[in-house]
Formats: structure tokens, sequence, C-alpha cells
């Protein structure tokens, strides 16, 4: 968080506490919560995140809510968060265990198929580094990388959502070839793997910023895909639902109080108003 950042929250904390205190109708939202891996020591962080959000009166949705809602047009009403992790990581296997399962919340996991494959600690961590480009990665003593195939299946048996994240986990919008970008999103994984993700159907882009996808990519994604997410910030509203596409928070586990209820009443989305725009005017 840098100084501007900490700065403008401090001032939408007040300004949003202050319309508390006035009794100010809040506005229907739902935001879509966007996390990554989260290391031993960070456990703590990611719980209190949770209980902080939980206190300021949202509600943690089931993913495949979002079928519901768009299926039958609804309204979205309250404040409502849907929780999801990108890339894979087994942290996101323990803090399933240890936390979500605590406070009854489901998720949605975005899995790149071959960090999943990888078979050791040196192929997952080459992974990591090429195709998530976290260059100073270091494994956690006795720990994993990744999530296996059973760890996934553990997690859907358990009424999560598995998504799709790719292949290879590459930005989309720099492959020249359309074979490629093809077989990243749509080409044949494995039977128990393709079973998972055509079950619910949710795709998110890889990276995730404006820059990582095309029209290209995204109709491609499309064809095969219900639901798709992106990793730009802002609130989904009735349009985002119904044509299936949202917008995403990216949460940090830095972020204080004053971070994340700034963010997730939308005073952060103004920094992303003309990428939404963008997305509006050129998908939607």
């Amino acid at each position: 968080m840098n100084i501007f950042h900490h700065l403008y929250s401090n001032l939408s904390y007040f300004t949003y506490n202050l319309s508390k205190n006035l009794k100010i109708k809040e506005k229907n939202s739902l935001r879509v919560l966007m996390y990554h891996d989260i290391k031993k020591e960070e456990y703590k962080k990611f719980e209190d995140q949770i209980n902080i959000i939980k206190n300021d009166g949202w509600k943690f949705l089931h993913p495949n809510e979002l079928l519901n809602l768009s299926i039958n047009k609804k309204k979205i009403k309250g404040k409502n968060i849907i929780l999801t992790f990108d890339d894979g990581f087994h942290s996101n296997s323990i803090i399933e265990k240890k936390i979500l399962t605590k406070y009854k919340i489901k998720a949605a996991f975005f899995i790149p198929y071959n960090f999943m494959k990888s078979k050791n600690k040196n192929d997952s961590l080459k992974f990591v580094k090429r195709q998530l480009k976290i260059f100073d990665y270091k494994v956690e003593k006795n720990g994993r990388t990744n999530m296996n195939l059973n760890d996934i299946l553990i997690l859907s048996k358990k009424k999560h959502v598995i998504g799709f994240h790719t292949k290879n986990h590459i930005e989309l919008s720099k492959s020249v070839s359309i074979n490629k970008v093809q077989d990243e999103i749509i080409g044949y994984t494995s039977k128990n793997f393709e079973i998972l993700i055509n079950k619910s159907k949710f795709f998110s882009f890889p990276f995730g910023k404006l820059s990582d996808f095309d029209k290209r990519s995204y109709f491609i994604a499309k064809s095969k895909f219900k639901f798709i997410f992106l990793g730009i910030r802002g609130d989904n509203n009735s349009i985002n639902l119904n044509k299936r596409l949202f917008f995403r928070d990216n949460f940090q586990l830095s972020y204080n109080k004053k971070m994340i209820l700034s963010i997730l009443n939308g005073y952060f989305d103004i920094f992303y108003i003309k990428k939404r725009i963008k997305v509006f005017n050129e998908y939607l």
C-alpha cells in the first residue's frame, strides 16, 4: 500500500463512517475478491480480513449463486461477496481447511492445469517463476507449492467451485497464434479435470488486467465458459450479472481495516472507471 493509497483510505474510511452515522442507505453491491498464495505467517491476517468483512455486514455467497441470480434475472440486494483464489497454490487448500470451513464459506478456485500437474518442487517452482512471474518466490520448509488433482477433487467434494485459469497461465493478448490461444483456453486437459471445470464453467484470465486479454481471447473463453472473471477492480451490477462478466478486487494481506472497507464500499472504484467503461463498450 503506497502513501497515496494510505492517505486516501483514511479519508474514504472517515467518509464511510460518517455516512453510516447519518444512516445514509447503503447501496446494493456484489464484490468478487481475489486472493493468491497465502503464506503460513499470513493465515491470521487472512482470518482477520474475513472477520472485518463479515462485521461490516457483507454476506459471503456460494459462487454457484451467480447462476441462480443470472438465470432468474434477480436484482442484487444487500452487500454480497464472492470469494475466489487464483493460481492453485497448495496454501489455498490449507486455508480452506483451517479458515473457510470454520466460517462455512464456499469459494471458487481457478487452476492453471500444468501447475496442478507439476510433479515435484523444481517443476512447480519453475512454473511460479516463469509463468506466474513471481521471481522471488520461496518454497516454505517441508511445504508444497501447488495443489494436485487430489487436493482439487477434495475441494469439489466439499462443494467449492473449480474454475479454469488456462493451461500455462500466459498473457493471452500477447500470443500471436490463434491456435495457441484456443489450446490454452479450450484445449483438452484430462478427463477428471475436464469434469470439474465443465461442472461449473468458471474461467478467469491470467493476470487479469485490461492489457492481458483481448477480444479474441474473450470470445474464445465465452464460447466454453458461463462465467468470466477479470482482475479489474469494481462493483458488479445487474449488467455484469446478466452478461456473466465480473470485476474482481485483488486483496493483499497487508491491507488494514480502513483499506479493506474503503475498497469494498466502492471508494477505490473511481481509479478504474476508464477500464470498466472500456470493458462495457467492447465486451458487453
